[in-house]
């Protein structure tokens, strides 16, 4: 999971997104904020979560 905020001058979104491109299977999200945008939006880390429980459950089943 990549996030990113829409006005972050220090981890570029457009590079974020390159990222996430780059990953198999990365999810990208961008938000309305800045640097913080784990701080700044509660959407953001709403969206983290979910990520993470998905993974859990995938990870669950895996290991059976």
């Amino acid at each position: 999971m990549m996030i990113a905020g829409q006005y972050d001058r220090q981890a570029h979104p457009e590079s974020q997104a390159a990222l996430a491109r780059s990953i198999a299977g990365a999810e990208f999200q961008l938000f309305d904020a800045g640097h913080g945008v784990l701080f700044a939006n509660p959407k953001a880390t709403n969206c983290v979560i979910d990520f993470i429980q998905k993974i859990e459950v995938s990870c669950d089943a895996y290991l059976g």
